[in-house]
């Protein structure tokens, strides 16, 4: 007999052990493969027997709060487990396949937080990041595409403005990733009517001096963030954006007036994740003692007068952008990428 239970933990400690960002279970003909992402890529963790696999499945479905009889339809839940004394969130999500269900974990770590000011490889972005944090007003847009680092960036800069300021922080998210003291973090619920838009009308109605959206998905969310920049609220948000350029269309895009992009939108940032050049060796004999590296931020900003060149004349500064910010770091021996993988 397994004591799935016991094996079920043995792969988060392990998870957590290598820094892994997700867990992936995967049914193949003979046996399960459970992968682990860590550093942006996916490694093969172990495969295990397909009993095995399945009670694992429906343990996790079981203590997460899915319905186990159900394998038609993709579900979704969380849990929260503790490995080593820390805390760890669990996001968990299925999706059915021909004859099984694959599974995928997110893990989200709540005790490891990282400070501003050791985000970037760059020093010159720290103190733009710091600046950012001292706007009274204005929507400041990061973009950059999934696994890039843009929600460690939002939480790093409104922990940094908790430091130095006495402010009234709500956050709209979808999951809340993080518990933070002394913010107010509303998760949205589709099932309840909790949208990002909805989220905010009411954020505004409680007299908050920051705002940050987890992500501006559509054009009800994009007009309302404006509108609270407008009138005196400094909003983070994140959008799905490859640069710069391509955020502010995306605002456009939204339906936002060229105007209000102009008048509201006081920064928009672009960032991707490498290895710093310095590592740290795991010793975890399942990886081969693979090096798992210490990973920083590469990042453009672009402020109120490129924002209007941007909207009203489509002007972008030519070396401003990632590859040029890595190619800078990887001369001054910050890393040891020289290019940007698919998704940095």
């Amino acid at each position: 007999m397994y004591d799935v239970e016991k094996i079920s933990m043995a792969m988060f400690e392990e998870a957590v052990s290598v820094h892994a960002t997700d867990i992936h279970l995967v049914p193949l003909e003979r046996e399960w493969l459970i992968q682990f992402r860590m550093n942006g890529t996916l490694y093969d963790y172990k495969s295990i027997p397909l009993m095995l696999g399945e009670r694992v499945l429906g343990h996790l479905k079981y203590h997460c709060g899915m319905d186990i009889g159900e394998r038609r339809f993709p579900q979704s839940n969380a849990m929260t487990i503790v490995v080593k004394k820390e805390k760890i969130d669990l996001r968990l999500s299925t999706l059915p396949t021909r004859s099984k269900e694959s599974l995928a974990v997110r893990l989200l770590p709540q005790k490891r937080k990282k400070e501003l000011i050791h985000l970037p490889i760059l020093s010159s972005n720290v103190q733009q990041l710091q600046y950012i944090t001292t706007l009274r007003q204005g929507l400041c847009l990061i973009s950059g595409p999934t696994g890039s680092g843009k929600t460690t960036t939002l939480y790093a800069c409104l922990e940094e403005i908790l430091y130095t300021s006495s402010k009234k922080i709500i956050t709209i998210e979808d999951p809340v990733e993080r518990t933070l003291d002394y913010l107010i973090q509303i998760e949205t619920n589709d099932k309840a009517g909790i949208t990002f838009d909805i989220g905010l009308k009411a954020a505004l109605r409680h007299d908050p001096d920051v705002i940050m959206i987890g992500e501006i998905r559509d054009e009800k969310t994009a007009k309302l963030a404006v509108r609270a920049a407008l009138t005196g609220h400094l909003v983070f948000a994140t959008v799905h954006a490859n640069n710069n350029y391509s955020a502010v269309l995306r605002m456009l895009e939204f339906g936002v007036s060229k105007q209000d992009v102009c008048e509201g939108l006081q920064a928009v940032i672009c960032q991707c994740l490498v290895n710093r050049q310095s590592k740290v060796r795991m010793e975890v004999e399942s990886f081969n003692h693979m090096p798992i590296y210490n990973r920083g931020s590469l990042y453009t900003f672009d402020h109120n007068e490129q924002i209007r060149k941007m909207v009203n004349k489509g002007l972008t500064r030519e070396a401003n952008t990632l590859e040029n910010q890595l190619r800078k770091a990887w001369a001054l021996g910050y890393t040891n990428e020289c290019e940007r993988g698919g998704e940095g």
